[in-house]
């Protein structure tokens, strides 16, 4: 007998921003604000046993934006395809400018791009070879078990935010284009 338990969690935040500041560029001058949140897990979890009587069970839990809780309650939350038990911390990435005066002579760019994913492979492989050296009569048998179980969850929560947020004393005046776009 035998078994697997393999959790990845990742909790990840990408940030691009001016807050409570006056930018200004000259001849083509751009402000830009990139961001960008690559939050990835790549994970192989597999069990091979040969006996003439085995068995196995292989647990895999990846998650990317959520807090890890205990096994217990992942395999709950896996077993009834919930999120019940868990606690959303998202994989964010956020692009703003905030509270701030800008004059650029150029562009004004603000993105936010987020690439959460998660890529997994779960295997349970179980032989039983039963064999007997030497057979006398029908008297004799051989005899062999093999059972497994597999149980996997992957889940991501993530999000992508870019924004321009003034009050009313501060200004943006851009001379070339304006591009705020996020993408998730």
């Amino acid at each position: 007998a035998g078994g697997i338990i393999a959790t990845n969690a990742v909790l990840s935040e990408a940030g691009a921003y001016i807050t409570d500041s006056t930018v200004t560029t000259t001849a083509s001058g751009n402000v830009i604000l990139d961001a960008d949140n690559t939050s990835v897990i790549n994970a192989t979890t597999s069990s091979v046993t040969e006996a003439w009587e085995t068995t196995t069970i292989v647990v895999a839990f990846n998650s990317v934006g959520w807090s890890n809780t205990n096994v217990f309650f992942q395999a709950i939350d896996a077993l009834l395809g919930t999120s019940l038990l868990g606690t959303e911390t998202p994989a964010e990435v956020q692009a703003y400018l905030k509270d701030s005066t800008v004059n650029a002579a150029g562009d004004l760019r603000l993105t936010a791009d987020s690439a959460a994913q998660i890529t997994a492979t779960v295997g349970n492989e179980g032989i039983s070879e039963a064999a007997q050296a030497l057979v006398f009569s029908a008297q004799y048998a051989a005899e062999g078990l093999s059972a497994g179980g597999t149980l996997a969850s992957n889940r991501v929560n993530s999000f992508a935010k870019a924004y321009i947020e003034n009050d009313a004393n501060r200004t943006v005046i851009v001379g070339g284009g304006v591009q705020v776009a996020a993408e998730d």
